[in-house]
């Protein structure tokens, strides 16, 4: 058997040169400048892991502006945001990614137009971003470059909102977007001729298969067939809500799912110098249509909230709580129920099955009392009590804001699990970091 889930959560596009992630982050920054007052945020870490030698040094850069007038009381007119980071190194990795950008139109009195990169849900909230570990964000389509601390990123299209005159009225919102881009991970190298390799936080696949008592390297051939044909998938996204102290939303959107099906089939591969298995890997978007609803409280000191929605095609329930106390305590449990038996994929001698998934029995909890004092400590804890195996990381971090501009931080990321979980292939990458954050 070999395990699926880190082929579904691998980069099927190259990575592009850094010369390129220049040219789009000059040009992104002239016409951000036309039509935004930027705001810029620069930070520096370095990091010692508990297994290597030496330190890791890591650049983040995150740029963001927005224009002043609000066009409603959720969302400014115009917007840009673009994050970035970059590790060197064997073992390191790097990400570019311009989200949340959008230039919005009032078109009369009840309908807001919006064009861009946005995330259909956060249109009508205060929020700037959709949790991952809500039932929403888990099977939305994430930037995963950055592993513990992966980001939920919209869509590229166009859309728009309703609000009747009407007092007690739901609003209604629309999404649509031609072009689909998949879930991004870790970098990560697959040859026919060398072994599996990537970035320290990349899934690798099995790297041997024991064939009658005969270990053999497995080698892999990546084809992805035509990009067009990825890309140009459309996906649509409706939604209709009620906005008060009680907020309920009832949602559709139909998507390409944001990790790819594998499908396998592997050959023995002799030459003069030795014998492998070649598995041919062609990954395979399938559609999905999701169904649900979010209930949740926003304006008391004691916020909960729920999500649960239902794939049509995989048969599957995601459901997550979660509870927010005086803006500083978060708690929440988020779950994946399998309503059909899960199937065994096989093509030819290589067979397939799913194994680490996020959204499995995961307890989770974030402590910040301080944030808005000088010196701030903070705790993050996942717990994944997944019956395969069991498995957590935590966070201790501390925050020092010696003036308003600048913070300097010292952390500890510590993982436990089991192999079989989802943090299972990190377990070895306990680590402790220090750096600052510059706002410019």
């Amino acid at each position: 058997m070999i395990s699926s889930y880190s082929l579904k959560t691998m980069k099927i596009f190259p990575t592009p040169p850094f010369f390129l992630l220049s040219v789009i982050l000059i040009g992104s920054l002239f016409i951000s400048s036309q039509l935004f007052a930027l705001e810029s945020v620069t930070g520096l870490q370095s990091t010692q892991y508990v297994h290597e030698k030496g330190v890791s040094p890591r650049l983040d850069l995150e740029l963001s502006g927005s224009s002043k007038k609000d066009i409603s009381q959720f969302k400014p007119d115009s917007e840009f945001h673009f994050t970035s980071f970059f590790e060197p190194g064997a073992n390191g990795d790097y990400s570019a990614d311009i989200d949340q950008t959008a230039v919005r139109w009032k078109l009369s009195e009840n309908v807001n137009f919006v064009v861009g990169r946005v995330h259909p849900l956060l249109e009508n909230q205060y929020s700037d971003q959709v949790s991952p570990v809500s039932a929403l964000g888990s099977v939305w389509v994430q930037n995963q470059s950055d592993a513990l601390f992966p980001r939920v990123v919209g869509w590229v299209g166009v859309g728009g909102s309703y609000k009747p005159t009407v007092e007690g009225a739901p609003i209604f919102t629309a999404y649509f977007s031609p072009l689909f881009l998949p879930t991004f991970s870790s970098r990560m190298q697959l040859s026919e001729t060398d072994a599996p390799a990537g970035g320290r936080f990349a899934r690798l696949p099995p790297q041997n298969i024991k064939i009658n008592d005969t270990l053999l390297p497995l080698r892999y051939d990546l084809n992805v067939g035509s990009l067009s044909e990825i890309l140009l998938q459309p996906q649509a996204y409706f939604s209709m809500g009620w906005f008060d102290e009680l907020h309920f939303q009832a949602i559709a959107w139909s998507a390409p799912s944001p990790n790819p099906t594998p499908d396998l089939s592997g050959k023995l591969k002799v030459t003069e110098e030795d014998a492998k298995i070649l598995v041919e890997v062609q990954p395979r978007f399938l559609r999905e249509n999701f169904f649900g609803f979010l209930l949740g409280a926003d304006r008391w000191l004691v916020n909960p909230e729920i999500q649960s929605f239902y794939e049509t095609q995989s048969k599957r329930i995601v459901f997550s709580t979660q509870i927010v106390a005086f803006k500083d305590y978060a708690f929440g449990y988020l779950h994946t129920f399998e309503t059909a038996q899960a199937e065994v994929q096989s093509s030819g001698s290589i067979q397939t099955t799913e194994s680490g998934i996020y959204a499995n029995h995961l307890v989770w909890m974030s402590l910040d009392p301080y944030s808005q004092k000088k010196w701030s400590p903070s705790l993050r804890v996942e717990r994944s009590f997944n019956p395969k195996g069991e498995g957590m990381w935590l966070r201790p971090l501390l925050t020092y804001r010696p003036e308003k501009q600048i913070s300097l931080f010292l952390d500890a990321k510590i993982i436990a699990a089991q192999e079989n979980n989802y943090f299972g292939a990190w377990r070895h990458l306990d680590s402790t970091s220090a750096g600052l954050r510059w706002l410019w």
